[in-house]
């Protein structure tokens, strides 16, 4: 019978190094980027200013800069042709 144990060991070692990886891309989507973009537009709505126009600006520039920050688009990337523009495009629309 093959011994088993040590490649189990070596993919349950894989396994938490990506459950970990993607905890910490949670955490920082979701402190780093969400948290500040939405205080940001929430600014802007307790201000009470503007028409119904500059609230939707408001909303495309904090639906920017989340995918901006999450798809770590930085602005020299952002002149270069990136794959993942497209995403970006129909996130946008």
């Amino acid at each position: 019978m093959v011994d088993l144990r040590r490649p189990w060991h070596d993919s349950r070692q894989l396994q938490a190094q990506m459950v970990h990886f993607l905890r910490q891309l949670q955490a920082f989507c979701q402190l780093e980027v969400i948290e500040c973009s939405w205080q940001s537009l929430m600014d802007f709505t307790d201000k009470r200013e503007g028409d119904l126009d500059a609230l939707i600006a408001a909303h495309r520039t904090y639906l920017d800069r989340v995918v901006r920050k999450v798809l770590l688009l930085g602005s020299k990337r952002d002149k270069q042709v990136c794959p993942l523009n497209f995403e970006r495009r129909v996130l946008m629309k």
